[in-house]
């Protein structure tokens, strides 16, 4: 085998193997970054559950209740 043989064949493994890891990972921040976007999404969701369950936790305004807030200048 000749000298660049070898040389040629080195270099074409050496790039394979630096692709390889560079593609694991971009794929392993890739599933992170989507892992973060999934437990975002989940944590707005709990927030908004809470601030509706706070919101129909109040009574509701009766109009007799509503006119007087609103003849007060509040509504």
């Amino acid at each position: 085998m000749s000298v660049w043989v070898k040389y040629a064949v080195s270099v074409i493994v050496s790039l394979l193997a630096s692709l390889g890891i560079y593609y694991s990972g971009y794929m392993a921040g890739k599933n992170n970054a989507e892992l973060k976007v999934v437990k975002e999404t989940v944590e707005v969701v709990k927030y908004v559950e809470k601030q509706k369950a706070k919101i129909y936790s109040k009574p509701n305004v009766g109009r007799d209740g509503a006119l007087r807030l609103f003849e007060r200048g509040i509504l």
